[in-house]
């Protein structure tokens, strides 16, 4: 292999890094310094004090379900990553400058090598931040040792390398297909909901035969997926380094439960970061060259209104209604949106359904499994609504801006017409997965009910909450601008502090009056207001003339 690959990746820097220009080195030690500090110190201690703040003590839950904690998270993590970049290989497909680098006497493996490594000091430090929002917990409950914490996340950076490395490559895969189809933007929105179809199937499938199977195997089934090792690899440097002394008897249950030692699970992840390496590189001249496209026409299809927005237009048939209308069809005919909302939906369905059967002895008690099921069905439906609502999808380019600015009241009239465009799109995304998990786990309808209105109250929050901060720090359609980072990363973390704190306000007030039903509907309040706070101020923002 030539060295084209080094000038890829020095470019591939250079653009994601281009805000900074000669200050990259100060600007990225100076993130990285405090990216550790977070994890290692900060990260912890803001976890420990919320739950005291609040008299709560999760750290007994926590102890007790550990292994199925951790192998619930890594395995939505290794979801999220697997089919997160496949949303944007659904965009419009544009493999231009693909053809122009390989017509440079650059091959395929160079240029996806390239690209990679370019990204992987950005990709290092979003972990440092990201992951302590999931282990912190963890850390927290076990006391966990610097060193098991430094262990932890360069265990998880190396995971989610490989997987972020093999997503690459399905997307590659993807747009070259695409791309050489005359109707390649067509069939990618068509494909971005079979894809998230697909993977349900065989993970439901894998989780309702896992008990038969592992008594005809005779092991864990669970155990095939590289998610599992390095979740169990997690759970053994968590004992390992805690330092806690735990009871014989729990300590018991966690060698049943982690069927292999640590070694083997190491082993088994260097295994699969190493076998994805290789495949890559010996797949990726037949994924995609310069001979195999033939740069296709796209062929747009148009289709008229359906019943549902001709519904729209008579109930509003003012300039009001028209902008309403026009926004859900902007919206909902980019794949990139519709792959979003799909991938939301698939999470927020698989995440309790395998926590459940994850955790030891499952949920117990009929109120708990209804109210954790319930908090994580509205956390991943309000991300992924607040993200794709208020992030990609809220402003196309300044141009865009600036002709809303000239009507009287544009600002307030289109930041009122892309809400009301969220929250009904908002509404069968909450109804579907609250019916889908209320069938599985055998929930009454009431309680079915009651998980879609929270669902959809917490989303309806989240997307004031991050259309506001888009519309403070407008970032456009350039997802690879600073001001696009730093409102995603700005809005996740609101959101998730939000839904955290939410459930433990939730619970202080079922608590006091013994009620389930008024704990997650008071859950929700606090995202409204916060969110219609945020909008508002995003909304004034917008109508100034300078913006």
């Amino acid at each position: 292999m030539s060295h084209g690959w080094r000038a890829i990746a020095k470019a591939e820097f250079r653009v994601s890094t281009s805000r900074f220009r000669r200050g990259r080195l100060v600007a990225f030690a100076g993130a990285y310094a405090f990216a550790i500090v977070w994890a290692l110190l900060l990260a912890p201690e803001v976890v420990s004090g919320l739950f005291w703040m609040f008299e709560v003590d999760p750290n007994p839950l926590i102890q007790a379900g550990l292994p199925g904690i951790m192998r619930t998270l890594l395995l939505v993590l290794w979801v999220m990553i697997l089919l997160y970049p496949l949303s944007y290989s659904l965009q419009e497909i544009k493999i231009g400058q693909w053809e122009i680098m390989l017509s440079s006497n650059v091959r395929t493996r160079e240029m996806l090598l390239g690209m990679f490594v370019g990204k992987i000091p950005i990709y290092f430090l979003i972990a440092l931040i990201m992951a302590p929002l999931f282990f912190s917990v963890i850390v927290s409950a076990f006391s966990i040792t610097l060193l098991g914490q430094a262990l932890m996340y360069l265990a998880v950076f190396l995971f989610v390398l490989a997987t972020i490395w093999v997503s690459n490559l399905l997307s590659v895969g993807i747009q070259a297909k695409l791309g050489d189809s005359p109707r390649g933007n067509d069939l990618a929105k068509a494909l971005s909901i079979v894809v998230a179809l697909i993977f349900l199937v065989p993970v439901y499938g894998l989780m309702y035969f896992a008990g038969p199977l592992t008594e005809i195997l005779g092991w864990d089934i669970f155990l095939v997926l590289p998610s599992t090792w390095c979740a169990d690899l997690l759970s053994w440097i968590a004992l390992l380094s805690t330092s806690l002394t735990l009871p014989p008897a729990l300590m018991d249950l966690y060698s049943l439960i982690l069927v292999l030692p640590p070694i083997a699970y190491v082993i088994l992840l260097v295994a699969f970061a190493v076998a994805t390496v290789v495949g890559g590189f010996s797949l990726s001249e037949r994924m995609f060259s310069l001979e195999s496209t033939r740069g296709a026409d796209k062929v747009i299809t148009v289709k008229g209104e359906n019943a549902v927005l001709r519904g729209l237009r008579r109930l509003m048939p003012g300039s009001f209604g028209t902008l309403t209308v026009t926004s859900i069809k902007e919206f909902s005919r980019k794949a990139q949106n519709i792959s979003r909302v799909a991938y939301g939906a698939i999470l927020a369905i698989i995440l309790p359904v395998i926590f459940n059967l994850s955790f030891v002895g499952g949920f117990g008690e009929p109120i708990f499994m209804l109210v954790l099921s319930t908090f994580m069905v509205s956390m991943m439906l309000g991300l992924i609504a607040g993200l794709t609502f208020g992030g990609v999808g809220f402003l196309e380019s300044k141009d865009q801006l600036w002709i809303i600015q000239s009507g009287p009241s544009g600002a307030w009239k289109y930041m009122k017409a892309r809400l009301l465009q969220s929250f009904l799109i908002s509404i069968p995304l909450a109804l579907f997965p609250a019916a889908v998990v209320s069938l599985i786990m055998d929930l009454t309808i009431l309680d079915g009910l009651l998980m879609s209105l929270h669902s959809y109250v917490l989303m309806c929050g989240c997307v004031m909450i991050a259309t506001g901060i888009t519309a403070l720090n407008p970032a456009y359609e350039d997802t690879k601008s600073s001001a696009f980072y730093v409102n995603t990363l700005v809005s996740m973390l609101i959101i998730m502090f939000l839904v955290l704190g939410s459930l433990i306000l939730g619970i202080r007030v079922g608590a006091a009056l013994e009620n389930i039903y008024l704990l997650l509907l008071t859950a929700g309040m606090p995202a409204i207001l916060l969110g219609g706070l945020i909008a508002g101020l995003g909304a004034h923002r917008l109508s100034a003339p300078e913006s």
